[in-house]
Parts: C-alpha cells; sequence; structure tokens
C-alpha cells in the first residue's frame, strides 16, 4: 500500500464521522422544530423587509435623539402640546404608544376568536394550548403567522434603534431584554407553540400601552389628572395582566404538559422544558417591576405627583438628569466638531506656509540657476 493511500484510509473514517456528527445534530435541531408553516427563505424576508419598514417608519414620525433637529411628525405635534426639553422623549413614548395600543387591537380580536382560547380560558383545559404538535389543529393560520413575524421585525428595528434612542443608563439591559424577546419570540414560532407566545404578547401590550400613555401625557401641558389616572389603569393592568393572566394562561400549562404525566409535549420535554424555564425567570422579572412601582407609588403618595416618576424599569434617574445627559452629548459633538474644524485650519494653514516655502525654494532656484550662466560669460 502507497503512502497516498495509508493516508487515504485514514481520513476517510475520520470525515465519516465528522459527516455524521454533523448531519445528526442537524436532524436533532430539525426534529425540534415542530412548525409546518415554516418557510425560512420567505420568512426570513418578511421579517428584514418589516424590520427596516418600521425603522424608517418610526425615524419618519418620532425622530431619533442624534439627529435632533430632523423633522418629524410626532416631532411637530410635540411643539404644540410638549413641555420644554421634553419633545424628543414625548415623540419616542408616543411612537410606543401607538405600537402597543395598535398590536393588542390586533391581536387581541385573533386570539379570542379562537375556540381553543375560550376552552383554555373559561374551562382551564390545559391541553388545548399543547395538542399534538405536529397535528393540523396546531397549524397556524395565515393571519397569526404573518402577526408573529411582524413581532419579530418589531424587535429587531428596536434593537437596531437602541442607538437612536433616548440616553438610558441601562443600554446594556435594554439590548438583553430585546435579545432575550427575540429568542422568546423566535423560540415559540419555530416549535410551534404561538399558542402560549401569542398569549404573552397579549398580556404585556395590555400593560404596556397604558405605561406609554402615561409617559406621554407626564411630557404634555395637560392636567396632571389624566396622568394619575393613566397611572392607576396602567398600576391595575400590570397587576392584572402579568400577575394573575400570565402565569394562569401562561406559565400553567407549560409546567404541567411540560413536568406532569401524561402530556403531549413528553417528547420534547428539551424544548418545552426550555420555553418553561424562560417563561418563569420573566414572572420573576414582573415582580420585580412590580415592587419597583410600588416604590413608585409610596413617592407618589408622598410628593402628592406622578408626572416627573415614568417608568423606572427603562429609565433610571429623572427626566433632567437625561435631558443634561442629551445636553452634553450634543455639546461634546459640537465641541468636537469644533475641534476637527480648528484642526483642518491648522492643517491648511500649515499647507499653505508649506506651500509658500515651497515657492521661496523654487524661485531661490530659479534666480541661482539664471545668475551662473551670467557669471560664466563674466569668467570667459
Amino acid at each position: 500500500m502507497t503512502l497516498e493511500a495509508e493516508i487515504v484510509s485514514r481520513i476517510e473514517p475520520a470525515a465519516q464521522l465528522v459527516v455524521g456528527g454533523i448531519v445528526s445534530f442537524g436532524m436533532f435541531m430539525r426534529s425540534l422544530i415542530a412548525n409546518p408553516m415554516i418557510s425560512f427563505r420567505w420568512d426570513g424576508m418578511v421579517v428584514m423587509n418589516v424590520c427596516l419598514a418600521l425603522f424608517v417608519l418610526r425615524f419618519a414620525l418620532a425622530g431619533a435623539i442624534n439627529y435632533p433637529h430632523s423633522p418629524s411628525v410626532f416631532g411637530a405635534l410635540a411643539k404644540l402640546v410638549a413641555k420644554p426639553n421634553k419633545k424628543l422623549k414625548f415623540a419616542e413614548n408616543l411612537w410606543y404608544s401607538c405600537w402597543h395600543i395598535s398590536a393588542f387591537c390586533v391581536s387581541f380580536p385573533l386570539l379570542t376568536s379562537q375556540e381553543w382560547f375560550l376552552q383554555a380560558s373559561l374551562e382551564r383545559n390545559k391541553d388545548v394550548f399543547f395538542p399534538n404538535l405536529d397535528s393540523r389543529e396546531q397549524w397556524m393560520s395565515p393571519q397569526i403567522k404573518l402577526l408573529y413575524l411582524v413581532f419579530l421585525g418589531f424587535w429587531f428595528s428596536c434593537l437596531l434603534f437602541l442607538k437612536l434612542e433616548t440616553i438610558r443608563k441601562d443600554f446594556l439591559v435594554m439590548v438583553i431584554h430585546h435579545l432575550a424577546t427575540i429568542y422568546l419570540v423566535g423560540h415559540s414560532y419555530l416549535l410551534n407553540y404561538w399558542r402560549v407566545g401569542l398569549a404573552v404578547h397579549l398580556c404585556h401590550d395590555f400593560a404596556d400601552m397604558f405605561l406609554y400613555s402615561a409617559k406621554t401625557l407626564s411630557y404634555t401641558f395637560f392636567p396632571a389628572v389624566l396622568t394619575d389616572v393613566m397611572f392607576v389603569l396602567f398600576v391595575l393592568a400590570f397587576f392584572f395582566s402579568r400577575l394573575v393572566a400570565f402565569p394562569w394562561l401562561c406559565i400553567y400549562p407549560c409546567f404541567v404538559h411540560v413536568f406532569g404525566e401524561g402530556g403531549q409535549v413528553a417528547e420534547r420535554r428539551v424544548s418545552g422544558g426550555i420555553l418553561t424555564v424562560l417563561l418563569c425567570v420573566l414572572l420573576c422579572l414582573h415582580i420585580y417591576w412590580w415592587f419597583q412601582i410600588m416604590r413608585i407609588i409610596k413617592s407618589t403618595i408622598q410628593n402628592s405627583t406622578v408626572t416627573t416618576k415614568g417608568d423606572e424599569r427603562s429609565e433610571i434617574g429623572d427626566d433632567d438628569e437625561l435631558e443634561k445627559e442629551r445636553e452634553e452629548l450634543l455639546q461634546g459633538r459640537e465641541k468636537d466638531k469644533g475641534k476637527e474644524r480648528e484642526t483642518l485650519r491648522e492643517r491648511e494653514a500649515k499647507e499653505k506656509e508649506e506651500k509658500s516655502k515651497q515657492k521661496q525654494i523654487s524661485g531661490r532656484k530659479e534666480k541661482e540657476t539664471e545668475k551662473r550662466p551670467k557669471e560664466n560669460k563674466k569668467q570667459r
């Protein structure tokens, strides 16, 4: 046997082992994907187009902190109703208010029109959330599939827009939040847990539309009573949707089917277990935010106002500090531009000096060259 034949005989088993491992891992991951409605190419194009469209739409409607002088629809409205130095934050929170209200108004009729949702909510029939994942009764309708892809595109656009939003002290936390949300939405979509995912979206949008509406009103000249009423509605909505409905409609069916006996998800304990753990972590965050809300209520009772507290979940510190940071950022950029202009002027001045020196040197050389033939003639 030649040397080449020995090398080939040794490489072939190793290559077969590597290829076999890759194929088996791919088949394992493919086995977890239970949604028969997935089309990766079409879905990816839809998510990308929705992300870009929402990014452009948000910039056109609400503007951005990095471009404070860019024209926007909400910016023009802010000139009429928003407080001084609150126009950008008014526009930003108005955008989120419009999104969450629209998402709730679209997802609520879709969810309540499903027969299985009524069985789950009225009869507490946990089986309707997790029928056989590969059966036709678990297939997504085209409307729900499009809504899911729009949700994914929205959170991708929020992730891209973070650098253009209001300056926040918890920027890294918001990045992690958006990435975790994208993973949860994608996980429930790929593994066919869309029924639970749609219920989770509904529970969150219900509270968020009151939250951002209260924050939007707090930046306007409208009476403070409106902000107080909206804040009370937010507290009630948060408690009902995230501390009562969320564990009852979302976590309980997952927990029973994954860790109980005789559940249809028993064959998919890996995917179902991951989903259940993530939802429990989300519930812990809800409890943490509830204590933060209680702290806001306590300070509100002491100060007899709620208009300047905002949402401590996302904005740490008061509005004046954030505005100072924004002004410092803009001033720092102006200083940087001024320094760049000074350096450009210095460079231009140095270039002019060098050119003038070169002209002087070239003029001297020309004079010397003219003098030399005259001196040579005199010597002759």
